[in-house]
């Protein structure tokens, strides 16, 4: 009986004799109470094959959500830890289902936004729109600075109608302190086109920062997240699907201080339209 095949190969089988494998030697005793010994095959491939089973199904040995094509991808530990709302943790996630355009936990800032819809085979979805203002960064924030930079998962779906005019103008998604560090995806003068591009400001050291592959592109609903660490962050665009892109910093390490989710839209003309259908934040310290 062998078990190898069932299983991903990044997980531990009945052949792993390592400290974090589930492998054993087994010899004859007279003391059945040793798990290495008096057992026989089956029961032995059994054994190894339940345990391998159940740590793939919760996703114990998972310490970020996971990248596509990932074995524990859609984990009991993915959905747990990282996007379920908790009462021990604050956190909000704003659909803009409703007919309204303002919320409990965000203020749209350089603008005013107003509910839309998106149509679809399904019927319309509830989106909000807000465009930019001239010269002035316009999108969604909060006022005050609540969560930590080290212990935050933050999700956005976004969309622009158009690419930036160039020069200066800027598109910002991340956790931001005001008058302080971030982690953010960040692309300037995004019509030549330059790439997102992620990036860490702890405030005292030189910025850690990394291009990605993926080009800013009009007219397209694309998913930004962030997870911070005591060592560094994870960004991913579009995470499950094929066109994912993930990249972790970890030259320098998010500032120890509070912080607020932000999405900000820098336009010298003006009149570029975001469209925002979700927009989360959640803490991840342990409590």
């Amino acid at each position: 009986m062998t078990i190898t095949a069932k299983y991903p190969a990044s997980l531990a089988t009945m052949t792993d004799y390592t400290d974090t494998g589930v492998g054993r030697e087994k010899s004859n005793d007279k003391d059945p109470r040793h798990l290495t010994k008096n057992i026989i095959g089956p029961e032995y491939s059994q054994l190894c094959g339940e345990l391998i089973a159940t740590q793939k199904h919760v996703g114990t040995t998972l310490s970020e959500p996971t990248s596509y094509g990932d074995d524990c991808l859609d984990s009991h530990q993915e959905t747990l830890e990282w996007m379920a709302m908790r009462s021990d943790r604050a956190g909000f996630c704003e659909h803009w289902l409703q007919d309204a355009y303002s919320t409990r936990w965000l203020q749209d800032i350089g603008a005013v936004g107003a509910f839309a819809h998106v149509g679809g085979a399904g019927g319309d979805c509830g989106v909000v729109n807000i465009t930019c203002a001239a010269g002035v960064a316009t999108g969604y924030d909060q006022t005050y600075d609540h969560f930590r930079q080290r212990y935050t998962y933050m999700r956005v779906r976004w969309q622009i109608d158009v690419l930036l005019g160039g020069g200066a103008d800027t598109m910002e998604i991340g956790l931001i302190r005001t008058g302080g560090g971030f982690v953010k995806f960040h692309v300037t003068a995004p019509s030549v086109p330059n790439p997102w591009t992620v990036e860490i400001d702890d405030s005292v050291n030189p910025p850690d920062s990394q291009a990605m592959g993926t080009l800013p592109d009009p007219g397209t609903w694309h998913v930004h997240e962030i997870l911070t660490t005591v060592s560094g962050a994870h960004f991913w665009i579009d995470r499950g699907t094929a066109q994912e892109e993930h990249i972790y910093l970890s030259g320098a390490i998010p500032e120890n201080n509070y912080c607020h989710p932000a999405v900000y839209v820098t336009q010298a003309a003006g009149g570029a339209v975001q469209s925002f259908d979700m927009m989360a934040c959640r803490d991840t310290r342990p409590l």
